[in-house]
Formats: C-alpha cells, sequence, structure tokens
C-alpha cells in the first residue's frame, strides 16, 4: 500500500501539524473534507499573583474572619439543630399537654413558617444589610426559641414554633448570601462545601440528641440550651460582620418599596394554603367511610382555590 493512504487503522482526525503537512502533500484530507487552518489561540485575560493578592485583601483576614465564620456556623449548626431535635419531643411534649390530636401541627407549624418566608430574605439583606438581615433571622429564632421553652399550652408552643420558623429557616439563605461576600471567589466553594457539611451534620444530630436530653432534663431543656449560643452568636455578628454594600444614595422609603411586596403575599399565602391543604388531606379529614362526601370535600376546594388565587397573585406580580 502506498504512503500516505488511508486505512483501517488510520485515525481520524490526526494532529494538526502532521494533518497540516499531509494535506499540503495531498492536496486534500484523509477523510475527503476541505483542509482547515488550524486554528490561532486567542489571548485570554490572565490575573497576576499580585492582582489576586489585592483582591483577597478586600475580605476578612485573621482574628476577624475566624471570629465571624465561628459565629455564622454555631447559629447555623443551631437552626439545623432545632428543625430536627423535635422529631423526638413530639410525644412527650403531647403527653405533658394532653394534646395528642394536635402533635401533627407541632413540625407543620415550623415548617409553614420556613416555607412561607425564605425566600424574603434575599431582598432583604439588599435592602437593610447583610448584618440586619442576619439579625432579624436571628431576633425571630431567638424569640420562638424562648417561648417554645416556656409554652405553657400546646397552641402556645405551635405559636412559637410559627415564629421561630421565620427566623430558623432563614438562616442558611443569609448565611449563604454572607458567605459570597466574606470568601474570596477562589475559596469560596471549599468553604461553603464545609457549611453544607456542618448543616447536614446538625441535622442528622438532632434526633438522637434531642432524644437524649428530653430523657434526662425534660423537652423544655432541649429548647432552652439553644439560646445562650443564639445570643452569642448574635452578639459577635453584630460586632465583627460588617458587609458593606454597594453606595446607595436612596433613602429608606426609596429602598422599602423597592420590596415586592404583592409577590411576596402572594408566594406566602399560597404556600401556606398548600402545605395546609396537605396537612389537612393526611391528617385531620376524616377517612372513615360513614362521613358523607359533602363534609370531606368543602375544606379542600377552599383551601385549594385560595392556594390557586395565591399563585395567580403571584403571576400577576411577576408580570408587573
Amino acid at each position: 500500500m502506498a504512503d500516505g493512504a488511508s486505512t483501517e487503522t488510520t485515525p481520524l482526525q490526526a494532529p494538526q501539524a502532521e494533518n497540516g503537512k499531509a494535506n499540503k502533500r495531498n492536496g486534500s484530507s484523509s477523510c475527503g473534507a476541505v483542509p482547515v487552518e488550524p486554528a490561532q489561540d486567542e489571548p485570554t485575560a490572565t490575573i497576576t499573583d499580585n492582582e489576586a493578592a489585592a483582591i483577597d485583601e478586600q475580605y476578612p483576614r485573621g482574628f476577624k474572619f475566624v471570629v465571624i465564620i465561628a459565629s455564622l456556623w454555631v447559629v447555623l449548626f443551631m437552626a439545623a439543630l432545632d428543625g430536627t431535635i423535635v422529631v423526638t419531643l413530639i410525644s412527650s411534649i403531647s403527653s405533658s399537654f394532653k394534646a395528642s390530636e394536635k402533635s401533627g401541627w407541632f413540625s407543620t407549624s415550623y415548617l409553614l413558617s420556613v416555607c412561607a418566608f425564605s425566600s424574603i430574605y434575599g431582598r432583604l439583606s439588599d435592602i437593610i444589610g447583610r448584618k440586619g438581615a442576619l439579625l432579624v433571622a436571628l431576633s425571630f429564632s431567638t424569640l420562638g426559641t424562648c417561648l417554645c421553652a416556656a409554652a405553657k399550652s400546646m397552641n402556645a408552643l405551635l405559636v412559637a414554633r410559627f415564629i421561630a420558623g421565620i427566623g430558623g429557616g432563614s438562616l442558611l439563605t443569609t448565611l449563604s448570601i454572607c458567605m459570597t461576600d466574606l470568601v474570596p471567589l477562589r475559596q469560596r466553594g471549599l468553604w461553603q462545601g464545609i457549611t453544607n457539611i456542618l448543616f447536614g451534620s446538625a441535622s442528622a444530630l438532632g434526633g438522637p440528641l434531642g432524644g437524649f436530653i428530653n430523657d434526662a432534663f425534660g423537652w423544655r431543656t432541649a429548647f432552652g440550651f439553644q439560646i445562650p449560643f443564639l445570643l452569642v452568636g448574635a452578639v459577635c455578628i453584630a460586632t465583627f460582620v460588617n458587609i458593606a454594600l454597594p453606595s446607595s444614595e436612596q433613602s429608606w422609603q426609596k429602598k422599602l418599596v423597592r420590596i415586592d411586596y404583592l409577590g411576596s403575599l402572594g408566594l406566602i399565602s399560597s404556600s401556606s394554603c398548600l402545605l395546609l391543604l396537605l396537612l389537612l388531606l393526611l391528617l385531620l379529614l376524616p377517612t372513615t367511610m360513614d362521613v358523607c362526601h359533602e363534609t370531606n370535600r368543602t375544606p379542600r376546594v377552599s383551601l385549594l382555590d385560595a392556594a390557586l388565587h395565591g399563585h395567580g397573585i403571584q403571576c400577576l406580580a411577576l408580570q408587573k
């Protein structure tokens, strides 16, 4: 076989240097395609070590950075722990208040507020700042936890869990936003990964820890021991976290106008109605065959209509 002829073992795409020589020699490519000149490397923008160091100097370092990260992680750990620690406390709390029929609302009240209010903290952090959003979330979480530890009835405990969920479920959102402002882009993935591992570890530890505290000290201690950690984290955040937002000459009145009140209201109402609908379908609606169909139908339709109306309001707000 002559040199340069294609065989079954000839690579379909030869290296560009050899392919270019072969094209010049044979007048065509090995596959009969039109010869193409090798593409020239386009210049790419690179960052020098000095520029990277100058960028890194804009972020907190040393002792201040350690205190900020530690305080944020403590707050996040408590929030994740609070979300799962109640799993092993439901039976004890229901027996204490003799209200086992309301035990299904215990976790749902927290989840309801988490789903309803978590979405508004992103915009809130842009208006009042990262520190302000964190302190607002911490205030609701700490207040709700205190009320849970001091609750005298099941209804009061359910309201306290709802208040705790307004702040507890939003701490992960606000902390992730703060992490992007505290850590350089090159290290952001590492620190965010550690934060997610910490959140998952606290969520997994909540159940066993809640059971141990309940057997050793009682269910109120499971809420009470979180309060000092939340207060210490709030003090450290208020003292050391100082993330500057882009300069804006707008007044507080103009900043508050930027909030999408109609969209937030539609999201909160629709999410609340959908969760309540699912809860009623699973827990509260009669399931026996003796209950008439009309009685079993009314709350489903009304809540479903409310949820659909809430989503309609949200779509109108997004169009505007």
